[in-house]
């Protein structure tokens, strides 16, 4: 499992926001930023691992361990993309063209989801994102 308290990114002030201000993320958490193809870390004070997501939930680039103050390139076939702890891309052996599920966990909606690779059943907000884009 990549996640188990993954907070959701679907507006544009939580996506300009988004980690800034934190010290650290713990084991378990991350940020699902939706819509997305390209992230920064400027301004952070920790590094992430970066997993840049596709229209069908399958991993199309990673970023593990990406130090504060950087910047990625554009992945124009991304939809949407997963920021973890340092760490969890190795943890967890997550690869590129892995198939993440991503389920509802929380009893308030829009606020947590638990996210695991290789899986196949998607159920939240975000999947009705996706299916309201048209994908190639």
């Amino acid at each position: 499992m990549l996640g188990d308290r993954i907070g959701v990114a679907g507006t544009s002030l939580r996506r300009l926001i988004g980690l800034l201000g934190r010290r650290s993320l713990g084991p378990g958490t991350g940020l699902l930023i939706i819509p997305s193809q390209a992230i920064h870390t400027v301004a952070m004070r920790f590094p992430i691992d970066v997993v840049f997501v596709d229209g069908h939930w399958r991993v199309i680039h990673l970023r593990p361990a990406m130090a504060p103050f950087r910047m990625t390139g554009f992945h124009w076939k991304a939809r949407c993309v997963l920021e973890l702890p340092s760490g969890v891309i190795a943890q967890t052996s997550t690869m590129i063209g892995d198939q993440l599920s991503v389920v509802e966990n929380s009893p308030y909606p829009a606020k947590q989801r638990s996210v695991s690779a290789h899986g196949s059943s998607i159920k939240s907000h975000a999947e009705e994102y996706l299916k309201s884009e048209e994908i190639d």
